[in-house]
């Protein structure tokens, strides 16, 4: 195959037809590819000769977030309340510090109401615990600690008593023993 390939370049050279000698063939395409490139070119200088004319906008500028119109904005509180007043429409500017909604203040004071009772009693609690460490139970202001501090008070009279009872039947059975343990005492029964 190779040999052919040598064979046939052999004869393009060695070809009597004076048209289509290698020399003509080059010299056509070469006309062809001057004449494409040189278009190539004239193409690009024209483009760069008119960039400076043609103006095309390519960048915008704007402040803000891009949302769809679609898109709801939730405005929160952080409180609860029945709504009096609404300041909001549609594509409106808002600054910082604007009023945008009103809410009554009934929920507000019910509940500020609660918290200062809340407050309160556990400030109670607080002071009676305190009391209670001391052992002073007597000014107990909470119903609660009073019953805790009653029952506390009747167990602890309730053990105390039985801690005598014992202590009774303690020395009680000890006399018994010793007079039992005289008796059986083998020192006074050799005597």
């Amino acid at each position: 195959m190779f040999s052919q390939v040598k064979n046939n370049k052999a004869k393009m050279t060695l070809s009597s037809d004076p048209i289509n000698t290698l020399e003509n063939l080059i010299a056509k395409n070469k006309t062809k590819s001057i004449s494409i490139y040189l278009v190539l070119i004239l193409a690009i200088l024209i483009f760069l000769a008119l960039l400076p004319v043609i103006k095309i906008d390519i960048s915008s500028q704007s402040r803000g977030i891009v949302r769809s119109t679609t898109d709801n904005v939730p405005v929160t509180s952080l409180v609860n309340g029945k709504v009096t007043f609404v300041n909001l429409k549609n594509n409106r500017v808002v600054q910082k510090g604007d009023t945008l909604v009103q809410l009554t203040q009934e929920n507000l004071d019910t509940e500020k109401a609660t918290n200062q009772e809340v407050s309160s009693t556990v400030q109670d609690r607080v002071h009676d615990l305190s009391l209670v460490v001391l052992g002073k139970s007597d000014t107990l202001k909470t119903p609660a600690l009073q019953q805790e501090w009653y029952s506390y008070a009747s167990k602890q009279s309730e053990l105390q008593s039985k801690i005598a009872q014992a202590k009774i039947g303690y020395d009680r059975n000890k006399q018994l023993y010793d007079k039992v343990d005289d008796w059986l005492n083998p020192k006074q029964l050799t005597q």
